[in-house]
């Protein structure tokens, strides 16, 4: 019985362990050196793949403003 949980533990440990080290090095949306490059419509800005496309500011906040 003790031996089947320490098993069954030890291959949860090791599964949990490939998953950080997988997830530790091909880390998602990150671009930079020794990482993959982004995908066509972004480029790396910061360490993450980011949109080319510039953010647009709205002409009237909807708030007041006084001269």
């Amino acid at each position: 019985m003790w031996s089947a949980l320490i098993i069954l533990l030890f291959a949860c440990v090791l599964l949990v362990a490939n998953y950080t080290i997988e997830a530790f090095e091909n880390p998602p949306g990150m671009c930079g050196v020794d990482l993959p490059p982004c995908p066509h419509g972004s480029r790396c800005m910061n360490g993450y793949c980011m949109s080319e496309a510039q953010p647009s500011i709205p002409s009237s906040s909807g708030l007041p403003v006084y001269p």
